[in-house]
C-alpha cells in the first residue's frame, strides 16, 4: 500500500501524511502544515506574544504597579496566609532554588546587595535603632529620615545653622519622650551631644547663656 503524502506550503517539501497533525476539519484529515513548520509557528507565535507582554508592561509600568499596590492591600491577609502555606509546602524546593540561584549569581547579588546599603543606610541606621528602643520597652513610630526633613527642614533645630547630623529627641526618652516624628528633631552633632539628656527648654536656655 503507497503512504499518502501531502505538500507543506510553507516548506515546500512534499511528506507522508504521519508528518503532518491530525485534523478532521480539513479534506485530506491532516493539518495544512507539516509538524516542524507549524511548531516554528507556534514557536514565533510566542516569541511575539511575550515580546507584546514586555511591551505593554514597559508602556503601563505605573498603572499595573497601582493595580498590584491596590490588590494586594485589598487581599493582603488571604495572600498572606496563601504565600505561608505555599512557602511551608515546598520549603525544601525553594531552599535548593534559592541555592543555586545564589551560586549562580553570587557576585551580582553582592554588589546589589552593597549598593542598597549605601543608599539606604539611614533607613538602615533608623530601623537598628527602632528595634533597640523596642526592647526598652519605648513607645516607637515608624519613621523614615526624609520625613524628618520634610517636617522640620535640613538645618539643626537648636543652633539653626548646623547640618542634619544627628536624630535628637526633643523629650529625652529617659523623661517619657516616645520614638516619634513629633517628638525627634535635625540636629547637629555638636548640639545633640551637649543636650544629652536635657529638656528642650532647659537647653534652649543654656544656648542663650552661651
Amino acid at each position: 500500500m503507497t503512504n499518502l503524502v501531502k505538500k507543506c506550503p510553507d516548506c515546500g517539501n512534499i511528506k507522508e501524511f504521519s508528518e503532518f497533525h491530525k485534523n478532521n476539519a480539513t479534506k485530506c484529515g491532516r493539518a495544512v502544515y507539516c509538524k516542524v513548520c507549524a511548531k516554528k509557528k507556534q514557536d514565533n507565535k510566542i516569541i511575539e506574544y511575550k515580546k507584546y507582554q514586555k511591551e505593554y508592561r514597559t508602556i503601563n509600568k505605573e498603572e499595573l504597579k497601582l493595580n498590584k499596590a491596590k490588590y494586594y492591600q485589598n487581599n493582603k491577609e488571604e495572600l498572606s496566609i496563601e504565600q505561608k502555606q505555599y512557602y511551608d509546602d515546598n520549603k525544601e524546593a525553594h531552599a535548593i532554588r534559592s541555592a543555586i540561584y545564589y551560586q549562580k549569581n553570587k557576585e551580582e547579588i553582592k554588589n546589589r546587595v552593597k549598593e542598597y546599603q549605601v543608599n539606604n543606610k539611614d533607613s538602615k541606621l533608623m530601623a537598628v535603632k527602632r528595634r533597640k528602643l523596642l526592647k526598652k520597652g519605648v513607645t516607637v513610630e515608624k519613621f523614615e529620615k526624609i520625613d524628618i526633613i520634610n517636617r522640620y527642614g535640613s538645618s539643626c533645630f537648636y543652633c539653626e545653622f548646623g547640618k542634619f547630623e544627628h536624630i535628637d529627641h526633643y523629650i529625652p526618652l529617659s523623661k517619657g519622650g516616645m520614638h516619634s516624628l513629633a517628638n525627634v528633631r535635625p540636629s547637629c552633632a555638636s548640639c545633640n551631644m551637649r543636650k544629652s539628656d536635657k529638656l528642650p527648654e532647659d537647653f534652649i536656655r543654656l544656648l542663650g547663656n552661651k
